[in-house]
């Protein structure tokens, strides 16, 4: 009987110590969509996106990690024109605008 006792209490240390404390979760993958930028505001820091699949247009923010690119060049954002072909991927936040991560000129 001690003898289940005591693994019985060596099972449960190990569980105890094994098992993590902290559940960690990734963060998604960025949204693929391609598109037209419709227009780019410089001091907001936004971007209106009407994606080609005839959904209604997006309104994302960008930050300074934001990458603006045509082909292997990067661009700034007030190189980027109106009624330009675009592909963007961002990630859809829960209680902001979605963020755009990079957008790449066609």
């Amino acid at each position: 009987m001690n003898l289940w006792k005591l693994s019985l209490c060596v099972l449960l240390v190990a569980a105890i110590v094994l098992i993590p404390d902290q559940a960690q979760a990734r963060l998604p993958r960025p949204i693929k969509a391609s598109g037209t930028v419709l227009a780019v505001n410089l001091d907001s820091k936004t971007l209106v996106f009407k994606p080609e699949a005839g959904r209604k247009p997006l309104l994302l923010d960008w930050n300074k990690q934001t990458g603006f690119r045509r082909e292997d060049r990067l661009l700034s954002p007030d190189q980027v024109a109106p009624e330009t072909p675009a592909t963007i991927y961002y990630k859809d936040l829960t209680f902001r605008h979605p963020l755009l991560k990079k957008l790449v000129l066609r």
